[in-house]
Formats: structure tokens, C-alpha cells, sequence
């Protein structure tokens, strides 16, 4: 089997070690593995981390390569919860622990919305769509469509400074220098 890097060739060594179970290969025989990115099924989906890939109807991205801080082969340093992190700056999404649709419109805003690193979900002036719309943005962002994302952002960001919406424009702007963080992605798929 033919793997492009160092990196999908543990990932592949990995999944056939707990596929077959070797009897003198005790090496990775345990249950630990790389890390997913697990998008919930919900009405709000959410995104967060898990060990392995579970039938319970979420959809899995990945394997990456660590949980933790890891310096990569180009150099660059990057961990799984880094990457769900930058999917969370840049597309503003929700970080708080509120649950939704119960708790929009309840309390005010988070910290997180007056800071400017979220558009507040939990206000009843979002619609579900604008919240949809994101969460297929950062879909795409894991699938790595990055010139798709950045061509819409790019056409949002045109449209705002013709409206002379220029703060709006500028908010556009640095989202799609955050896109740039997520240019690393993995074709191996241990599942």
C-alpha cells in the first residue's frame, strides 16, 4: 500500500494492527489511536474530539496526528484540538456551553459574541440557516475545500464593501487569513 507521507503510513500501519490484531505485534494493539474531529447530529451540531469512529450517526474527520501539540514534517506545529479551534475562530462559532434552540433568546449574549469571536447563536436575530451555513463552511474547510470557502467568503467580503459595509468587509477579510491555519489535511482514513 502506496501512502504519501510518513504520517499517513503510522495512520494506515495503525488501523491494519487493530484490524487484524498480529499475535507478536504488541505494538498499538491497545485501544488508543489518532484522534477524530466528531460533528454531532444534532439540531445545532457542535464540533468536538474523539478517540474512534462510533455508529452513532455523527460524522468523523480525520485521523490527525495528535491531541497535543506536534511539530509536522514542513516544520509548521499543529494539534487536532488547534484545528477545531481555528474552525471555531474563523467561522465564529459557538464555544459556550449553552444548548440550542432551549437556551436562545434566554440570557444575554456571551463573552465570547462582545469579544468578536463568536456571531452570538444564542440571540434570537441569528436564524438557524446563518447557523447552517457556517457549520457547512467549516465541513468544507475538513474536506479541504479551502479555494470554495475562500471564493464565497471572498464574494461575501466584495458584496459587503459595495454595500459600504466596510467593518462587516474587514471582519470577512480576517476570517479568511484564519482559513489559511487549516491548509494540512490527511487522505488516509483509518476507519
Amino acid at each position: 500500500i502506496i501512502a504519501d507521507s510518513e504520517f499517513e503510513a503510522l495512520v494506515l500501519e495503525n488501523s491494519l494492527i487493530k484490524r487484524h490484531q498480529p499475535r507478536y505485534n504488541i505494538l498499538l494493539k491497545d485501544d488508543k489511536g489518532y484522534p477524530y474531529i466528531r460533528l454531532s447530529k444534532e439540531e445545532y451540531p457542535r464540533f468536538s474530539l474523539a478517540n474512534r469512529v462510533a455508529e452513532d450517526g455523527a460524522r468523523y474527520f480525520g485521523p490527525y496526528a495528535s491531541r497535543r501539540i506536534s511539530v509536522s514534517m514542513s516544520g509548521s506545529r499543529h494539534s487536532t484540538q488547534q484545528i477545531v479551534d481555528a474552525l471555531r475562530t474563523a467561522l465564529r462559532l459557538p464555544t459556550c456551553r449553552r444548548q440550542f434552540p432551549r437556551d436562545i433568546g434566554k440570557e444575554r449574549p456571551c463573552l465570547n459574541f462582545h469579544m468578536g469571536k463568536c456571531d452570538g447563536y444564542c440571540r434570537r436575530e441569528m436564524t438557524k440557516e446563518r447557523y447552517d451555513q457556517a457549520i457547512a463552511q467549516a465541513v468544507s474547510l475538513l474536506e479541504g475545500k479551502f479555494k470554495e470557502v475562500k471564493a464565497d467568503l471572498a464574494a461575501q467580503m466584495e458584496q459587503a464593501a459595495e454595500e459600504l459595509r466596510f467593518e462587516k468587509a474587514a471582519q470577512i477579510r480576517d476570517r479568511i487569513k484564519a482559513i489559511q491555519l487549516l491548509g494540512e489535511r490527511q487522505k488516509v482514513v483509518a476507519g
